[in-house]
């Protein structure tokens, strides 16, 4: 997979300004979406929230949230470094990680392939819109990619050199992306499963894997570690994390049914992820029959991501684009030799019109100029303006708990609580159900409401709507019981 070294690619005597040039376009790019955005994503509010709470020193709340600490703790500290709003500095702690993750794909692309393509494939990187939407949001993607790159770079290190400080790195690193998302901890299976077969297959000694499994596992544990025993004390058990779990409730062996509606959509989440033409070059990269280490090594992140996209699928019956950012990164550099064969087969056929001094420039230029553009376009839906429209209104309500099917609904509102509409009954209980969970108002466009007898339900009184093209959301006021 080293082709890449063999097909020529002018830099033009910029070579050490050129890295430098593409993480600043890169952080420039997420600069630019993250000041465009006008809607939150959903999850937000709940890392806000959280670190709102670490803010006001409420450690044990905070940590009970299931969501990793550190990106709150981060937004946190940054809030208060800065003296900025929490959502401020949400994006700032995105944007940055953006950055961070372009140089640490450079630099692994770099070890791994050569500068051509990792120069290609930070490039690349910098702009594929899926990766730049991960890295404008307040949430905890784009700063679980930072982690997660630097700490690929230095397993591979540790792996090739054996030595105690790049182990002892990664560890660090495996540990934050682990505090950051549960996935973090793929850094040390890929890792330990590379030694034990480096063992077997006697390319190292046992010297050197016990430095490298020292000097990784001994950081882990001293840094990860105590969020297991936080873990150990809320729930009464050793578990990962208290997020979505993989392994199913019932264990049961999928019906041919369903693991072709899983291979479905598990395909079309990773297409979408991806993105056709990059997907296209990457394989184009791997036709290669005999795999090097290098390619075994990136290609084993994958491997272990497909068995936790199908036990998703099997608990909850869904796998998000956002489930398969890490394959799209790692597997970056494989779009970017893809990309560099394809100019290389156009520099022959197109010989006469002097292909060789054009045919990278185009090919990459166009492959960035399309992603740019998709990037910066407005893609905020209507729908998620009009929510936002509506509970900004409601705000001047004063709201206690709002009824909604994103809690971004409630957030927007100012209200102290969110009750999620997935699990509201039909008809006429609607109202008493959402007295019990003590909501006072709902915010929903009429197609996420349950269904309704005609002439609405008694104490849900409309009182405000917001039109958007093709529907509108209302705002229902929850009315007490007469007599109270």
């Amino acid at each position: 997979m080293a082709g890449g070294s063999q097909l020529s690619f002018s830099l033009a005597g910029g070579r050490r300004l050129w890295p430098g040039l593409i993480v600043l376009l890169a952080l420039g790019l997420r600069a630019w979406v993250a000041i465009d955005q006008e809607v939150l994503i959903s999850d937000a509010p709940r890392f806000l929230a959280a670190a709102q709470l670490f803010l006001d020193g409420e450690f044990r709340v905070a940590l009970a949230e299931a969501y990793h600490p550190l990106t709150a703790v981060l937004i946190a500290l940054t809030s208060l470094a800065a003296g900025i709003g929490l959502e401020s500095a949400g994006l700032i702690v995105s944007v940055l990680s953006g950055g961070i993750a372009t140089a640490a794909l450079y630099l692994l692309a770099r070890n791994q392939f050569g500068e051509r393509v990792a120069l290609v494939a930070a490039l690349l990187f910098a702009v594929h819109p899926q990766i730049v939407e991960a890295a404008t949001s307040v949430q905890s993607d784009g700063l679980h990619l930072a982690f997660f790159l630097v700490g690929a770079l230095l397993a591979w290190r540790a792996l090739e050199k054996g030595r105690f400080f790049d182990a002892f790195g990664a560890g660090i690193l495996c540990a934050l992306a682990y505090l950051t998302r549960p996935e973090g901890l793929a850094i040390g299976v890929v890792l330990g499963g590379w030694l034990v077969v480096d063992l077997v297959r006697k390319r190292i000694s046992w010297r050197r894997f016990g430095t490298v499994a020292a000097g990784f596992a001994t950081v882990l544990l001293v840094f990860g570690g105590p969020y297991l025993l936080i873990l150990k004390a809320q729930t009464g058990s050793w578990v990962l994390t208290q997020k979505k779990r993989v392994v199913p409730a019932e264990r049961r062996l999928p019906q041919p049914a369903w693991a072709a509606e899983a291979v479905a959509d598990i395909g079309h989440a990773g297409l979408t992820a991806f993105r056709e033409v990059y997907l296209a070059l990457a394989l184009f990269a791997l036709r290669r029959r005999r795999p090097g280490r290098h390619t075994l090594y990136l290609l084993s992140y994958t491997a272990l991501l497909l068995p936790v996209l199908f036990s998703l699928h099997l608990q909850w019956g869904y796998v998000s684009s956002r489930h398969w950012l890490l394959a799209v990164a790692l597997l970056m550099p494989f779009v970017a030799v893809g990309a560099l064969r394809v100019a290389d087969w156009l520099k022959n056929v197109f010989r006469p019109l002097r292909a060789r001094t054009w045919a990278v420039p185009a090919l990459v230029g166009l492959l960035v100029g399309v992603s740019v553009v998709h990037s910066v376009r407005p893609q905020t839906e209507p729908v998620k303006l009009a929510r936002k429209g509506a509970a900004l209104w409601l705000r001047s309500q004063e709201p206690d708990v709002v009824a909604a099917p994103r809690a971004r609904s409630a957030y927007y509102a100012g209200a102290k609580g969110h009750v999620p509409l997935a699990s509201a009954p039909d008809g006429v209980a609607l109202a008493d159900w959402l007295r019990a969970q003590g909501a006072d108002f709902v915010i929903a466009e009429e197609e996420r409401l349950p269904p309704l007898p005609p002439g609405g339900v008694p104490g849900l009184r409309e009182v405000y709507r917001v039109e958007y093209p093709g529907g509108s959301v209302r705002v229902l006021r929850v009315e007490a019981l007469s007599g109270r």
